[in-house]
């Protein structure tokens, strides 16, 4: 990668030299979770370079311009399913604070949410936390969010 002379800041390039170096459609040789280190790797080092913080460089690299917006956070808040160990028809309750104005209010509501439910789900089922939520085939955890 070295002798390749590449610049760190040139993302697009030394991507395209990891899967040349690679040299299969699926990225079998070298591997796709090692170019993907390497391209991570290569993306905070390059923000380092220019003197920014990485948001802002990925920001550039994708064509954004300022001023940047954090996305909405999402909470993972009940698990079901199979892997789950539980009956629940639904994989994930995901709760989504998309009413707050800002990043900062958004983990605020959704964290207090979290730790409601798991409150709720303690005095209804008796358990505590709410990854661990058994209920009958057809209760729906509904109710608790």
């Amino acid at each position: 990668m070295i002798e390749s002379g590449l610049k760190v800041t040139a993302q697009k390039d030394i991507d395209d030299f990891l899967i040349k170096l690679d040299g299969t459609p699926n990225k079998g040789e070298l591997g796709a979770n090692a170019i993907l280190s390497v391209s991570i790797a290569v993306a905070e080092a390059a923000a380092v370079e220019k003197g920014v913080p990485l948001y802002q460089h990925l920001a550039e690299l994708a064509g954004v311009k300022p001023p940047y917006v954090l996305p909405t956070p999402a909470f993972n808040v009940i698990n079901g399913g199979s892997h789950a160990g539980n009956k629940l028809a639904f994989q994930e309750f995901m709760l989504l604070p998309v009413g707050a104005s800002t990043f900062t209010e958004a983990m605020k509501i959704g964290t207090e949410t979290y730790h409601t439910l798991k409150k709720v789900i303690s005095a209804k089922y008796g358990i505590d936390g709410q990854y661990q939520l058994y209920v009958r085939v057809t209760e729906s955890p509904n109710p608790c969010i």
